[in-house]
């Protein structure tokens, strides 16, 4: 998308394609991404505060640490996808660029990892699950929820409730939520409006959950399906003992393609 592109309308493509991400380009040369972590740093900002979300311009969320074709992090159509795997770890970021001549060809994501593993059959939950994640509960504020996701880099927080999982809170509900509240917010009550705001009005309830016997294709096939960052794992007492996310599984990607 070209970086003078309004932020509603990056929202509303990313939520219609189930991305978390979008190129930016200017002149349809790329020179950056924005991701929903960026979009919910500017969308709760106080330097933003006054900005309604349909005026807000991607050029205006993109992390300029990574803006510029000679920052950005790519790899051809031809890289080994071990060697892709292993990019996107040690940077910890969730997608790449395919770049060819120039010019973008396609873009290489954590979903695209995951797909991988529907065909893993012999890795069980147990194998590849994050242990004792962090949790919020349903009074934790957006804006708490939201400084632990990104203290931690993380991109879902699991909802509990007398240890049991009541919901999932993840970066993309944060974002999807602040853009709609803002542009119905009064501007002059909107800073203390979004510091009210707590995890309950925008986590996902009823969410599937998994044991540790789990095989991963499983997880993958639920993740795909229901567009899901994460799947909580829990015990036969139906408490939370662990989550396995996309990362883990891009992870279990990377291990098997060393």
């Amino acid at each position: 998308m070209e970086k003078r592109e309004f932020v509603s309308h990056a929202q509303r493509m990313m939520e219609k394609r189930g991305v978390s991400r979008v190129l930016v380009t200017d002149r349809g040369k790329l020179v950056g991404i924005v991701t929903e972590r960026d979009l919910i740093e500017r969308l709760s900002s106080r330097r933003t505060g006054k900005i309604v979300p349909l005026k807000l311009r991607l050029a205006g969320c993109m992390d300029m640490r990574l803006a510029g074709p000679d920052r950005l992090i790519v790899v051809g159509p031809n890289t080994k996808i071990g060697e892709a795997v292993r990019l996107m770890v040690e940077n910890g970021v969730s997608g790449l660029p395919v770049v060819e001549d120039g010019e973008v060809v396609g873009i290489l994501t954590k979903t695209d990892l995951v797909r991988l593993c529907l065909r893993v059959r012999d890795a069980r939950v147990e194998d590849v699950m994050t242990k004792n994640p962090m949790v919020v509960s349903r009074a934790t504020s957006v804006l708490n929820a939201r400084e632990r996701l990104f203290k931690e880099s993380i991109t879902i927080l699991p909802v509990v409730e007398d240890g049991k999982i009541v919901g999932l809170v993840a970066e993309s509900d944060i974002a999807r939520y602040l853009e709609s509240f803002r542009r119905r917010a009064p501007y002059r009550h909107l800073s203390t409006m979004i510091q009210r705001l707590t995890v309950e009005d925008v986590m996902k309830r009823d969410v599937p959950t998994v044991d540790v016997d789990t095989p991963v294709s499983e997880v993958a096939r639920i993740m795909l399906e229901r567009h899901m960052k994460g799947v909580p794992v829990t015990d036969k007492d139906g408490r939370l003992v662990g989550i396995v996310t996309k990362t883990d599984l891009t992870r279990l990607v990377l291990w098997r393609s060393a």
